[in-house]
């Protein structure tokens, strides 16, 4: 096993689950029991998010019976339909072929063994033995090989796998202990015999072990064997009836080691015992429901212990508590299946659980379940799943939760018992809650409860558990219903700010009722509009007012509101009008939060902002909620997840799916506690998070080669990746790609990549998330490709893989062609001059001389003008035209993603008009100098597709990268600011740019990606240019047809 050698080893066999299970029926007792049994408790148990990976995502079985990872960093799954090799995003499965002598020997495989010596995985299945050359990819099989000696395994079925310090290669089976010399191949085998008590206990092995003495141990159904090579023969140590000191049962199904010294065996139906091999003496047990099937050790020196049937246990080493993972089917994000048939920690901490039938489970710990207060299946008491509005933590530490359809709640308590209380509208209960849509709960400075809601304003009656409804009906306020409330703040003064939707800011006073209403007409602007989003009285006394235009601040001097607005003109406005959250930190600097422009920080003493968006790093500019942590770091909820900022160096971190942030839409509700936990309102429910861990991940990852293809072919590599010696290639195989991998598996989502073809690039090229590189036509020469990657957290792998390249060059451009070309010309004019003096001779060389070289120039002058165009720089149509059909046809066979950018220059016509023809050539040459700087790869075609026209070919690029380019264009021509008196959009050049992408099949032709581009950049001329539009006109059908 990879990362350490007190990984436990055990078999994994179908026909075993089968011989178990007969087992319970003559299941035995012990009558005294003297052990130390553990308490079960469920720590930490709830707080674990497991993965799931099956068939669907590419495994070649969902039944996993071995799971190791290689030195390269790849991980191995046996399964009972053939071997599969997985690096984070893509599986390469290996399955018995009839016809080829060296294939998988079956597809049944029970267990998996990583030599540590040697490149080898060996691969226990039903038809014995197989040795799989990871170098080389060939399997070398035992299953029906036989020596000089004329010896096989003694049973095809192979259970376990072990390799000890001498080198020798140990197979245990359902029949019998196998010995293999590594060099020789020669196999002796080993059988119980009741008449030589140095045999084995018992000819079904169901596992070895190797300690950290270099002392094979061996698991069978008699018992546990030591093997003494001085002897050649076993010591034994039994299951014995009435005898507390001895094994609880004899049915050893795995071995493991916690420390130097002592064993944990595993027994079927007794339980785990921590065995002293000296004295042979128990030293303590762990009891628990369900049968042991495997046995594992972590660095920590906690020990996992898989199941048949019963889910998996943590034993925690320090606490000495059992802490039980049991299945819940109910529960995407549990364990999903009882039976655990294999384990496995990699050299990255993730843990990796294969079952017998629901695939792989992964265990992050680094990935936390964040939901708190959540949705529980058929529990009518637990919160519903519905839009969270707002979170209150009162002066008694209960939770108020306001929901968008379903009421209030309130949860009292612990969370695994939760007291709640629920509220809803009853239309013949006056008393009861206004309405069922809550935006809003607060508790005010004397301790009482204000609830604001679609229906208005309530106040709660703790004594009789319900509502006093409060009319806001009065002076300055439309006559009807009751105002939509949708924000409470309480003064200084015990007077509210009641933000509603559509009639502005009322003031109103418990006593005198509405003393004043701000409300938005063009006649009497009061406040910057009508619809309120959030409120905030700061520190300083000062009252700030976000709507849905703008933001506001009261001046108490003047009884009016100051209101800030985005300008496209100023960088120091507002980056957006729609103000969804507003904070003041600790230091009294008031952040606002926008519902598409990020957030934007008040620098203080002026009114001018400071602006961290998307490109800063936010997961998203839509801002739903912010709080302040204890150490002054902004954590901000949007639509794509959770951002914390850094305010003092800028860095932003973010937590998303790859974290445990399980939802698909956060919501605009927000608190903190005072033990410093952070509370955010979603889909999933209320989420907490620990402000005081942010969990990173220090593993930088292994690099590796998955493939490489020449012309769309796969090409083979390995040689040239291990040796250094160069892949070669013809003048005519202008095509080659690159698919790496890096190998770490935390979230291999998240890993990121960086590449570079010495020789060719100046620079390194970031692709983000895209394992995959390509060229085209490059020219003769030698060049070296290098990759490097980054894990989940950004932490690199700065040794870069390297992988050499020779492009042999075309006949006509090598030096013998050449050289014969010269001689034929030389000996054409000797032959036509032969009658001329030797004067006139060197001129006809000089002149040939001199001819070829200028015909050379010419050539290499056409062949530019036929790819580039001329006044850009760029590439041109005719290039577009053949990337399209290059790169299409090749997405087909990859299957893999191509998007279209089409760009076009805002009332370029005009600008012709206004400043002429030669500042309108120089207009077009910064347009193409501004495209191709906010490209990422050198491979990304940027053309000039005709007139004032661009287009962008991403290769394996989504629409979601498509957009960050867009965003990055859009910021580029609003920073360069070229002058353009004649457009109407804006007082600068501006560009619109259509979008569109998919992954192409056989029957979609490259016409339709750029009629779907064209009409999207249509629409955004349409919507008043200057921006982008995501063509989505498309049905389903018609890109799965």
């Amino acid at each position: 096993m990879p990362e350490s050698p007190r990984n436990c080893q055990k078999a994994d066999t179908r026909e075993i689950g089968k011989e178990v299970g007969s087992i319970l029926s003559r299941k035995h007792f012990i009558s005294l029991i003297l052990f130390f049994l553990v308490q079960l408790i469920p720590l930490g148990a709830n707080s674990i998010i497991f993965d799931h990976i099956t068939q669907k995502d590419g495994l070649a079985n969902n039944g996993v019976s071995g799971i190791v990872q290689d030195k390269r960093g790849y991980l191995w799954f046996g399964t009972q339909n053939g071997l599969s090799r997985y690096d984070g995003k893509v599986f390469l499965n290996y399955e018995h072929n009839p016809f080829e002598k060296n294939s998988l020997p079956h597809n049944l495989v029970q267990t998996l063994y990583l030599d540590p010596i040697d490149p080898y995985l060996w691969i226990g299945t039903y038809e014995g033995l197989s040795r799989f050359n990871l170098e080389t990819e060939e399997f070398f099989n035992f299953s029906s090989y036989e020596n000089k000696a004329g010896d096989v395994l003694s049973n095809e079925v192979v259970t376990s796998i072990v390799r000890d310090e001498q080198g020798v290669l140990w197979a245990g089976t359902l029949n019998g202990l196998n010995r293999i010399d590594p060099v020789s191949l020669d196999i002796r085998s080993y059988f119980h015999n009741e008449l030589d008590e140095g045999s084995l206990l018992h000819n079904t092995i169901r596992s070895l072990y190797v300690d950290t003495r270099g002392r094979l141990w061996v698991g069978s159904y008699g018992g546990l064997d030591l093997y003494q090579p001085e002897t050649d023969s076993f010591g034994h140590f039994r299951a014995e009836e009435g005898n507390p000191q001895s094994l609880p049962s004899p049915f050893v199904m795995s071995i493991c080691q916690t420390d130097d010294f002592n064993l944990w065996v595993g027994t079927w139906d007794g339980g785990v015992s921590l065995l002293d091999p000296l004295s042979g003496a128990i030293l303590e047990h762990i009891r628990f429901e369900g049968n042991t099937y495997l046995l594992s050790a972590d660095p920590s020196g906690d020990l996992w212990i898989g199941t048949w049937g019963d889910g998996l246990y943590r034993w925690s080493a320090s606490s000495k508590e059992l802490i039980h993972h049991e299945v819940d089917s109910d529960d995407p994000y549990k364990l999903n299946h009882g039976i655990i048939y294999s384990f496995l920690r990699d050299r990255g901490g993730v843990y990796w659980i294969g079952t017998n039938g629901r695939g792989v489970n992964k265990l992050n710990p680094q990935k936390k379940d964040f939901r708190y207060i959540s949705h529980t299946l058929n529990d009518p008491l637990s919160l519903p799943e519905d839009k969270i509005r707002d979170i209150l933590i009162d002066s008694q530490g209960r939770f108020w939760i306001a929901t968008y359809s379903e009421g209030l709640w309130r949860f009292e308590g612990d969370k695994r018992d939760w007291k709640v209380q629920h509220w809803m509208p009853d239309t013949e209960n006056p008393w009861s809650l206004s309405h069922f849509n809550v935006a809003t709960v607060i508790e005010d400075s004397q301790g009482r409860f204000w609830v604001g809601s679609l229906g208005g304003l309530d106040r709660y009656n703790p004594k009789t558990n319900d509502f006093d409804r409060v009319s806001l009906l009065g002076y300055g306020t439309i006559a009807g219903d009751e105002p939509i409330v949708d924000a409470i703040t309480e003064d200084v003064d015990g007077t509210f700010w009641i933000g509603t939707n559509g009639s502005g800011i009322i003031h109103w006073s418990k006593s005198d009722g509405v003393l004043d209403v701000f409300s938005y007409s063009t006649e009497n602007p009061r406040l910057s509009n009508n619809l309120v989003f959030s409120q905030l009285l700061d520190s300083r006394g000062t009252f700030w007012v976000g709507t849905n235009m703008g933001l506001n601040r009261y001046d108490r001097e003047k009884g009016q509101f100051d209101f800030f607005y985005h300008n496209l003109d100023d960088m120091t406005s507002l980056s957006n009008n729609v103000i969804t959250d507003i904070l003041e930190d600790s230091l009294g600097r008031i952040w606002v939060g926008t519902g598409g422009g990020g957030i934007n920080l008040l620098n203080p003493g002026t009114d001018t902002f400071s602006h961290f968006t998307r490109l800063e790093g936010l997961s998203s500019n839509h801002v739903q909620a912010m709080e302040e942590d204890g150490q002054g770091r902004i954590w901000i909820s949007t639509i794509s997840g959770v951002s914390v900022l850094n305010p003092t160096n800028g860095s932003i971190l973010n937590i998303d799916e790859s974290d445990g942030i399980i939802v698909d839409q956060m919501d605009n509700s927000s608190t903190v506690d005072q033990d410093g936990y952070i509370y955010f309102g979603s889909s999933e429910g209320v989420l907490r998070f620990d402000s005081a861990i942010l969990y990173d991940n220090p593993h930088p990852p292994a690099l590796w080669m998955n493939e490489v293809k020449v012309m769309g072919e796969p090409y083979p590599f390995l040689e040239a990746l291990i040796t250094g010696e160069p892949l070669v290639l013809n003048w005519e195989q202008s095509f080659i790609s690159f698919e790496f991998a890096a190998l770490d598996f935390t979230s291999p989502a998240q890993n990121q990549y960086r590449y570079k073809l010495e020789g060719l690039d100046r620079q390194w090229v970031f692709s983000g998330h895209r394992n995959f590189a390509a060229y085209q036509n490059l020219p003769p020469g030698h060049y070296v490709f290098h990759v490097q990657g980054s894990n989940n957290d950004g932490v690199w792998n700065e040794t870069s893989l390297r992988l050499p390249l020779y492009v042999k060059a075309p006949p006509w451009k090598q030096r013998w062609f050449f050289l014969l070309y010269i001689a034929g010309a030389v000996m054409a004019v000797f032959l036509i001059s032969n009658l001329q003096a030797n004067v006139m001779l060197k001129r006809k060389l000089n002149s040939v001389k001199s001819s070829h070289d200028h015909l050379q120039v010419i050539n290499t002058n056409l062949e530019k003008l036929a790819w580039i165009d001329g006044l850009t720089g760029l590439s041109n149509r005719r290039y577009f035209d053949l990337s399209m059909n290059n790169l299409w046809h090749l997405a087909i066979r990859e299957n893999k993603i191509i998007t279209l950018l089409m760009i076009d220059v805002d009332h370029f016509k005009a600008y012709n008009d206004f400043y002429g023809h030669q500042m309108g050539d120089e207009a077009l040459r910064t347009t193409g100098r501004l495209i191709r700087s906010v490209m990422k790869r050198d491979t990304d075609a940027v053309c000039r597709y005709g007139g004032e026209e661009f287009t962008v070919l991403l290769f394996d690029t989504n629409i979601q990268e498509g957009e960050a380019l867009c965003d990055s264009l859009l910021e580029k021509f609003r920073e360069e600011k070229i002058p353009h008196e004649g457009s109407s959009v804006a007082p600068y050049l501006t560009i619109s740019i259509g979008i569109s992408g998919f992954t192409p099949g056989i029957s979609h032709e490259p016409s339709q990606l750029v009629d779907e581009s064209d009409k999207a950049l249509y629409e955004a001329k349409n919507r008043g240019r200057n921006q982008y539009v995501v063509f989505s006109g498309r049905s389903k059908d018609s890109i799965e047809s």
